[in-house]
């Protein structure tokens, strides 16, 4: 795989998975703002409901447990909240909501949830529940005998939640692409001084030492291509100094040689007139010390 390719695909992956990071944070983030926001405004207006429903029972003059019931029931049905229910001593006395909660086991729903707009002393207690894949927000408070629950339903806002990581993939797919062809662009063209050094030293490596590469800048690739040249020359030089120096050692022999041709060639002849004539003894003396004559000044 080239480098360029490694490059990109590295670069790709991390943005692509850093930008998914930080959506999901940021979504979360922004879905526990607006749960907050809905929850304040629940909690005010349970905790207005149950100072109303104070107020108002107060008014009513009930003498036994049948009556504050009644009474409660009737106060409770003069205007509060459709999304709420009545409890008395935690049995449930009048439910205006589609669902049935049990408060008296309230450990069996999700734990609690926590939320900094509602401090820790606070008389409500707030819960996050999903039933049939929807999920309610839960808010519980009291008053003297009487119990009172309102939910409101944030399924949208999960349900936007999850839309928005899903375009969120589907961008930063997008954008990964744009980004894997821009950077493939831009390293090709970072990269390709480094091809011209690599095709320059494989021309260098098959013979043709005149090559040079033509890369000026004061950047860090220029200054690497001023000492591929100066490499280069250097490797030039050196290949000059051997063809010179070979040549002169060819010279050297070629002279050597036509030398001590000449007297090889005339001890030969002697050599070979001794062997097929028969000379008195004084001229075969004559004949093999001529032959020292012949050989160059020195060479003896």
């Amino acid at each position: 795989m080239k480098l360029q390719t490694k490059i990109t695909l590295a670069a790709t992956a991390s943005m692509l998975f850093l930008s998914q990071i930080f959506s999901i944070w940021n979504i979360s983030v922004t879905q526990r703002q607006i749960i907050d926001n809905i929850l304040l405004f629940e909690s005010e207006q349970l905790q207005s409901d149950i100072n109303s429903f104070s107020n108002q029972l107060s008014t009513r003059n009930v003498h036994n447990s049948q009556g504050m019931q009644y009474a409660g029931q009737s106060v409770f049905r003069s205007g509060f909240s459709e999304n709420a229910i009545l409890y008395y001593e935690e049995e449930e006395l009048d439910n205006r909501t589609p669902y049935i909660f049990d408060m008296k086991h309230a450990e069996t729903l999700s734990s609690p949830y926590q939320s900094d707009v509602i401090p820790n002393d606070s008389p409500i207690s707030v819960f996050l529940e999903e039933l049939n894949g929807t999920k309610l927000l839960i808010l519980y408070g009291s008053s003297d005998q009487f119990q009172l629950l309102h939910y409101r339903d944030v399924t949208s806002v999960f349900q936007s939640g999850r839309e928005l990581l899903y375009q969120g993939i589907l961008v930063a797919c997008i954008l990964s692409v744009i980004l894997a062809a821009v950077l493939m662009l831009t390293i090709r063209r970072i990269l390709t001084p480094f091809y011209q050094l690599r095709d320059a030293a494989n021309v260098i490596a098959d013979g043709d030492y005149q090559r040079r590469v033509d890369r000026p800048g004061s950047d860090e690739i220029g200054q690497v291509s001023q000492s591929f040249n100066r490499m280069a020359d250097r490797v030039e030089e050196h290949i000059r100094t051997l063809a010179e120096m070979n040549e002169k050692q060819r010279q050297l022999l070629g002279s050597l040689a036509h030398e001590l041709k000449t007297p090889m060639t005339g001890i030969q002849g002697y050599a070979e007139l001794l062997q097929r004539v028969k000379l008195p003894l004084g001229k075969q003396s004559d004949f093999l010390h001529l032959p020292k004559s012949l050989l160059p000044a020195g060479r003896m």
